[in-house]
């Protein structure tokens, strides 16, 4: 309902509230962002769980009390079958990409709901910068054991 409401505002409409007007449209968006992707998570977690049959909430990801514990049960693909370094890359940069592809579309879905602007740019900067996260790490591994950089601060 507000995302609907909030839709038929324009960027400059909104930029011409006074701060207080302001602030209350901005608490809305980010309410209903927090809201929406809540939702959605929360529905996929169920399917998830009627489709696999575990309802175990040692398993269950949405029950997790700890991001250790909610991380420790998640696995890509079966450890056997595929090679171990495989799995170790996916399961580091699979969660990096989602983390930064929920921010792009929480960013996407504020820009483009308030100020009508064209679906995208934000999205693909985030992703961007989940790509980097994961080259950087890789880098430090790798290259970052042999090579030392001097701290500029």
């Amino acid at each position: 309902m507000v995302p609907f409401v909030l839709s038929f505002l324009l960027k400059k409409q909104v930029l011409s509230l006074s701060w207080f007007p302001r602030s209350l449209v901005t608490i809305a968006v980010a309410a209903s962002i927090i809201y929406y992707i809540s939702l959605l998570n929360y529905t996929l977690m169920i399917v998830w769980a009627a489709v696999t049959g575990d309802l175990v909430r040692h398993y269950f990801p949405g029950f997790a009390t700890l991001p250790a514990e909610f991380w420790r049960h998640k696995y890509v693909t079966s450890k056997d079958v595929v090679p171990k370094a495989v799995v170790q890359s996916l399961e580091m940069g699979l969660p990096i990409m989602g983390v930064f592809l929920m921010s792009g579309l929480m960013h996407e879905f504020m820009v483009v709901g308030m100020w009508h602007e064209q679906f995208g740019y934000m999205t693909a900067f985030f992703m961007n910068q989940g790509v980097a996260t994961i080259l950087s790490k890789v880098l430090q591994q790798s290259v970052g054991k042999r090579v030392q950089v001097r701290d500029w601060c």
